[in-house]
Parts: structure tokens; C-alpha cells; sequence
């Protein structure tokens, strides 16, 4: 049987969305859906055997975003919106 549902939010942080219940947890690890998404050592091994149609258009794709020096961000205060990197984002809301 599985842990219940549960949700975590920080009370003392201002939520955008209203009626947001917060961050899913079950037991005492998160998730997106409504399990626990734990895979079997054959799907690992799968995803790792099998060809990946898309690796080769991958391998040629060398884009990455230019790093812009912005120290000021944690400081100024002014309204911004800063991408730290993968899906963390700093929002600076000025006084």
C-alpha cells in the first residue's frame, strides 16, 4: 500500500496561483503524477540499449544559451525575471 497524497508549500511565500495546494508528495518524496514513477532495472536498461532516433540531430545541435554576468540581480530592486538555469528562476519584485 501506498503512502496518501500529501502537500508541502511554504506559508510564508507568496503564491501567484490562487488556491494552490502546493508541491505533491507522496510519502516523503515528490511527484508529478499520481504514483511514484520508480522504474524496473529492465526499463532502465531499454532506455539505455535502444537506438534513440533523435541522437544524431542531438549530437549536431550545439546551441547553448550565452551566460550573462548578473551579479546586481540578487541586489537591485528593480522587477526581473532572471533564468538561473534548467527550471529554477529568480523573481525580483522591486519595493
Amino acid at each position: 500500500m501506498s503512502a496518501p497524497i500529501q502537500y508541502r508549500r511554504n506559508e510564508a511565500l507568496r503564491t501567484i496561483r490562487p488556491g494552490y495546494a502546493g508541491n505533491k508528495l507522496i510519502g516523503r518524496e515528490f511527484c508529478n503524477g499520481e504514483a511514484l514513477f520508480e522504474p524496473k532495472l529492465s526499463t532502465v536498461l531499454r532506455w539505455q540499449l535502444t537506438a534513440n532516433p533523435q541522437k544524431e540531430e542531438k549530437m549536431r545541435d550545439t546551441w547553448a544559451p550565452s551566460v550573462v554576468p548578473c551579479a546586481e540581480a540578487f541586489f537591485s530592486t528593480e522587477d526581473m525575471l532572471v533564468w538561473l538555469g534548467h527550471a529554477c528562476f529568480l523573481l525580483r519584485i522591486g519595493a
